[in-house]
């Protein structure tokens, strides 16, 4: 491999291997475990069911393969791993997204008709208190700030609400004279960084009649090209280069997708990544300075040097061996799904292509590399495959439970007191469920945290009912 920054050659790594850490996400007791290969993957299920169902007793955790440890990434992962509890998968993907956001839309992949630049959304999900969703945003945030806090501080936000605000974030100019009405210099540096901390909340907004939202977030993926017509402000940007790395519980997930959202395509934009606590560190711990200074030094020999060679703009190639692995792979999967029958799972999957490729382009820059070589495909195919696993186990596990986030929905949307448990049987279920069934979703409500219950004084002193309520967590 010509690869001027060799990372096998970076301290602590094994010469070896390549592929350097080997890490498998360990499952919890009780749990059965997948284990992909980046020669003949079979994803979601030891039995390749891609319908989401296998020979096993219901879905499983999903098992990162050690081919998405290539490299740079593999290397960050290892160095936060023993000192924060979050799941090392949703650290990987994190940083692979925001790494190529730092990365920009001046490199691309070409898949057809389409340019596949270093953009990619993970969702992170997981339980609320042990997903340790916002462990790993924090943990990434704490490199970018050591590393490159002016990117950090200049090129991200928190929370989406409207699409026209997506788009004055990263605006094209309006006018050339500064002393004209309306001017607007506009936003220069179109890479953004988009943390939205309560995903359910920007899917229900989404759906908001009005909102532009939906529209935009699939331009933002697509092209880059966002438009908003609004009248008497209309404003436009171009070239933008916008990842989002939102946060949400399974169950929100579930509740929150509806037809619509899978039919249109906003869903399989975004990358399903399972999340859970990786370990208890009561006290906690961070990386010793030298070592996050080391490979910052690392990360800036690699970025500055495809920036002297071309400026970061250039489109990427596929090696001889590497394209050969990617339309083999391409086959295979398409073969796979061809026959399948439609389900929203299939749906939320149809976009693998284009996250994959993305994947490959993000892995061969933090190699330092123009080009796409076989350890890159084989990395994007391994994080992609997790990505995958996970999407099937959320969508088929209990706590992807369809009626547990009715039932959050529910409470959601009422204010003050919440739900009373009649409301729920009688409005929400249609009086559909035994006694034992509700008591069982109620229990399960309450296991999954941010919910509480309380007794609720009724009318004029008369008898008190229960009342299931958000709290906030």
């Amino acid at each position: 491999m010509n690869n001027q920054y060799d990372t096998r050659a970076w301290p602590g790594a094994n010469v070896d291997n390549p592929h350097w850490p080997p890490l498998a996400i360990p499952a919890a007791a009780g749990e059965q475990t997948t284990h992909t290969n980046p020669a003949g993957r079979q994803p979601g299920s030891a039995e390749g069911d891609m319908n989401g169902s296998s020979k096993t007793n219901g879905p499983t955790w999903p098992t990162l393969d050690s081919a998405a440890l290539q490299g740079l990434p593999g290397q960050f992962v290892a160095m936060y791993d023993p000192h924060t509890e979050a799941d090392p998968a949703a650290v990987l993907h994190v940083f692979l997204a925001t790494a190529g956001c730092r990365f920009g839309p001046g490199y691309w992949i070409a898949g057809g008709n389409t340019r596949h630049a270093p953009k990619v959304w993970p969702v992170i999900t997981g339980e609320t208190a042990t997903g340790a969703k916002g462990t790993a945003l924090a943990v990434i945030k704490s490199f970018w700030r050591d590393f490159d806090n002016h990117f950090l501080e200049n090129n991200t936000a928190t929370g989406l609400s409207t699409g026209e605000g997506l788009i004055r974030a990263v605006r094209d100019a309006n006018g050339d004279n500064p002393d004209e009405p309306g001017y607007d210099e506009g936003v220069h540096d179109k890479r953004l960084w988009v943390d939205a901390p309560e995903f359910a909340s920007v899917l229900e907004k989404s759906r908001r009649e009005g909102n532009s939202l939906s529209g935009t977030l699939r331009e933002a993926y697509d092209d880059g090209v966002l438009q908003s017509m609004t009248s008497g402000s209309p404003v436009k940007a171009t070239g933008a280069h916008v990842v989002i790395t939102p946060q949400v519980t399974p169950a929100e997930l579930v509740a929150k997708l509806t037809a619509t959202d899978v039919a249109n395509g906003l869903a399989n934009r975004f990358m399903v990544v399972a999340s859970k606590m990786s370990k208890v560190l009561p006290e906690g711990s961070a990386p010793p300075d030298g070592e996050v200074r080391a490979f910052g030094d690392r990360l800036h020999e690699v970025t500055t040097g495809l920036h002297r060679h071309c400026q970061g703009k250039a489109e990427l190639t596929r090696t001889a061996a590497a394209r050969d692995l990617w339309v083999a792979e391409y086959h295979r999967r398409f073969d796979e799904r061809r026959g399948q029958a439609e389900s929203p799972v299939k749906s939320l999957l149809a976009r693998w292509h284009a996250n994959s490729a993305r994947l490959s382009v993000i892995y061969a820059l933090l190699d330092g590399m123009l080009t796409v070589d076989v350890e890159h495909v084989e990395a994007a195919l391994a994080a992609w495959d997790y990505v995958e696993a996970g999407t099937r186990y959320v969508f088929g596990s209990a706590s992807g439970d369809r009626d547990l986030g009715r039932l959050m929905e529910f409470i959601n949307e009422a204010e003050g007191t919440g739900r009373p448990r009649k409301a729920i049987s009688v409005e929400l279920f249609q009086r559909h469920k035994t006694k034992t069934e509700l008591d069982q979703l109620l229990e399960k409500l309450l296991a999954h945290g941010g919910y509480g219950v309380k007794q609720v004084p009724g009318p004029n002193g008369g008898r008190p009912a229960t009342h299931y309520y958000r709290t906030g967590g």
